[in-house]
């Protein structure tokens, strides 16, 4: 007897790359028992995120098989070379595009919301984005994130202690406050579900979401 249909959520962040970037996917099946992906990934759990180095645009077929069927999803990494990539090239894609290229996560050290030269370069690269004159409309989400060590109260307050941070920063690069808005989700919702040292690392960032 067969049983209900096989469903597939698949995601990539960012869905666009310059040369030597990675961009994560992530994927989560429903009422399935494999999971494959191609280009030499081939099998693999049936919810799960693995960072990615296409050194071309590649497209990465996610295939979740089930009594119920088989259903496929396929996404696409755009990667630019540096001599190739230009602005009229990111005008022209989607405004959800262009925030996922210009408006990058950071990462924070272990038990700590303070910003590294790494992190505070990164938010003036993405300050100088949100306050160009065509971007001002733009209204957008930060979300303080922990690795999964520490109690869940710990990590929510840590989480918000790094989203406020973020945004005081901003705010010093002159981001108009009313733009934006502040969310701690602790451990609650992972980057990378490895229990390694790289993992948590991942995990532990401030994410920017695009509400408008």
């Amino acid at each position: 007897m067969a049983g209900p249909a096989p469903e597939l959520d698949v995601l990539i962040v960012p869905s666009l790359i310059l040369e030597g970037e990675s961009a994560m996917l992530s994927w989560e099946a429903r009422n399935s028992d494999r999971v494959s992906i191609n280009n030499n990934i081939g099998l693999v759990e049936l919810s799960g995120k693995i960072k990615l180095f296409p050194d071309e645009t590649t497209s990465y077929n996610v295939i979740a098989e089930g009594l119920g069927g088989r259903v496929a999803k396929t996404i696409i990494v755009e990667v630019f070379k540096d001599d190739t990539l230009s602005m009229d090239d990111l005008r022209d894609l989607p405004l959800e595009e262009q925030f996922d290229y210009f408006v990058k996560p950071i990462f924070f050290p272990y038990d700590s919301a303070v910003l590294n030269k790494e992190a505070s370069l990164t938010l003036d690269e993405n300050a100088d984005w949100l306050t160009r004159p065509e971007n001002l409309g733009i209204r957008f989400l930060i979300e303080g994130h922990c690795d999964q060590r520490g109690t869940e109260e710990y990590n929510l307050a840590l989480g918000d202690t790094r989203a406020q941070t973020v945004l005081a920063y901003l705010a010093r690069q002159g981001v108009d406050l009313s733009r934006v808005r502040a969310l701690s989700l602790g451990e609650e919702r992972p980057f990378d579900l490895r229990q390694t040292e790289e993992g948590w690392r991942l995990n532990r960032r401030a994410h920017f979401i695009l509400t408008q």
